[in-house]
């Protein structure tokens, strides 16, 4: 499959690009409507040789007007990887967005995921839920999900959480303890 020859949309952002190699199968399913600068992530994994469907409430950049709180694998099918760079932190019913997550990845296939360090000092202008590493150890292991690196970046106040997961087994969605997802306390409401 496609191989990230040159850095695009990542030109800036090597710690997105260490987590996505290596590139897994030829489907993405991509949780927002990513960008940076004039690169739409849509049309880069698309110019790789993707099947690439973005989702997006606001339907801006070709993502679909979907809302990652109702069931889409049914309507979508699986895809080999599924990444959200600063979505799901946004989605107010966690459950809701973690099963389309679960779903939507075929066996086999990989999900990179980077959202706010939840720390209480970085982000808290950004978002409402906040994934511990707790969180993604307890998803994988509920799920039958395998860990395959999982860092911090940046200092504070723009700390992230990087995982990258792989699908190992098909089972049946179980959501890990919500209090493993950390509420943004600090953002004004």
């Amino acid at each position: 499959m496609a191989e990230l020859k040159d850095f695009g949309p990542f030109h800036n952002r090597l710690d997105e690009l260490n987590y996505l190699e290596p590139l897994v199968g030829s489907s993405m399913v991509e949780l927002g409507n990513k960008k940076n600068g004039e690169f739409i992530y849509k049309k880069y994994f698309e110019s790789l040789g993707f099947r690439h469907v973005s989702i997006d409430t606001n339907g801006q950049d070709g993502a679909l007007p979907l809302d990652l709180r109702t069931p889409l694998w049914d309507r979508l099918g699986q895809f080999s990887m599924c990444t959200n760079f600063g979505t799901s932190e946004h989605v107010s019913d966690q459950t809701g967005v973690w099963q389309n997550i679960h779903e939507l990845t075929k066996t086999g296939g990989v999900y990179v995921g980077q959202c706010p360090y939840y720390d209480g000092k970085s982000w808290w202008w950004h978002g409402s839920f906040y994934p511990t590493e707790a969180f993604y150890e307890s998803f994988a292991e509920l799920n039958g999900w395998e860990i395959e690196r999982m860092a911090t970046d940046r200092p504070e106040p723009n700390k992230n959480l990087y995982v990258r997961m792989k699908k190992v087994h098909d089972l049946s969605f179980t959501m890990p303890d919500l209090a493993l997802i950390k509420r943004n306390v600090m953002r004004p409401r």
